[in-house]
């Protein structure tokens, strides 16, 4: 036992230490939550591909991890070029039919004394406020792109090394307070993949029970707006009220109040089954919480963190329920 440890050895003290300890790491790095995010997804995912190639082909642990890393760059690499180039095509065609989706929104007939009544000086700044702030969003994404991608590299470093850090963390004594803290970093980023996984099915249902409304309706850019329902999705809560409101705007030129009911319907409808089906369900697989509990957490987390406080408030749970019961257990 290490002689930090021998003097915060049992009680109270001990677990005020690694509590105030746990709570000053995540104040002071809270930036690079993404990163410990996209790492979790990523090592965990990588370390069951290996487990799964190595039982199928009978490969040592080492060939296995070789043969998913290569693998997984190979899909990556891939996906950047056809995806890279799926989305260029889609923005030259926004931009060639924007003047004529411009025109028709400006001649048609429900609209036209809306433009007329604010002004179409006032809409045109209105649009250059709105160009500024996607302008300050896509900054926001393109640095969270850069922290994904960095816990990415992480993530298959760690699997390149992970006997190594595995053997290194064994020998360590596992109530000491550094093997007690990273448990608890573990445990944070175990919430946050589980977080994701949970969105990404979420999102996955929102897709593909609003496909056949985008279908019946005839909707240009089909696979754009699949991905796009899919990608605002992943946001907890609002993102299925975001991609509604898209939808609805896309509809209207072509269906009027029509588009806008149906999506507004479909919007309603999948905002009652996640938040009180899928996200309940899919939680109580992993915190024996009543689902009133997950929502007021999630509304609280919300309310003082905004959009990350959608993110945060399920591995929070997670995390004190695994440090209750290592406290329970005696190993903390």
């Amino acid at each position: 036992m290490d002689p930090l440890s021998r003097v915060f050895a049992d009680g109270l003290p001990r677990r005020l230490l690694l509590i105030g300890t746990l709570l000053l790491l995540v104040f002071v790095f809270a930036e690079l939550i993404p990163v410990l995010a996209a790492f979790a997804v990523t090592q965990r995912a990588l370390d069951a591909a290996r487990t799964s190639v190595a039982s199928w082909t009978g490969l040592s642990p080492g060939r296995a991890t070789a043969v998913v890393l290569l693998g997984a760059v190979s899909a990556l690499v891939g996906a950047l070029w056809f995806g890279g180039g799926y989305v260029w095509r889609a923005v030259l065609d926004i931009q060639e039919g924007a003047p004529a989706l411009l025109a028709q929104v400006h001649d048609n007939a429900m609209l036209r004394p809306w433009i007329e009544r604010v002004g179409e000086e006032d809409l045109a700044e209105t649009g250059w406020e709105a160009a500024v702030q996607a302008m300050e969003i896509a900054h926001e994404v393109a640095l969270l792109a850069i922290n994904v991608a960095v816990g990415i590299g992480l993530g298959i470093l760690y699997a390149v090394e992970s006997d190594v850090l595995s053997k290194r963390f064994a020998e360590l004594d596992p109530r000491s307070i550094g093997a007690t803290l990273v448990r608890w970093i573990d445990h944070i980023g175990d919430g946050l993949a589980i977080t994701i996984q949970l969105q990404v099915g979420v999102a996955a249902c929102n897709a593909v029970l609003t496909l056949p409304a985008l279908l019946v309706l005839g909707l240009p850019h089909l696979p754009s707006l699949v991905a796009m329902i899919f990608l605002l999705a992943l946001i907890p809560v609002v993102g299925n009220l975001m991609s509604g409101v898209i939808l609805a705007a896309v509809a209207w030129p072509s269906h009027g109040w029509l588009g806008i009911g149906v999506f507004a319907a479909i919007t309603f409808a999948l905002g009652k089954v996640e938040g009180f089906v899928l996200n309940p369900r899919l939680a109580a697989r992993h915190v024996d919480l009543p689902g009133f509990v997950l929502t007021v957490s999630l509304v609280a987390w919300e309310a003082v963190y905004g959009f990350q406080g959608f993110f945060l408030s399920f591995p929070f749970l997670y995390t004190c329920a695994r440090i209750r019961q290592e406290m329970r257990d005696g190993l903390a």
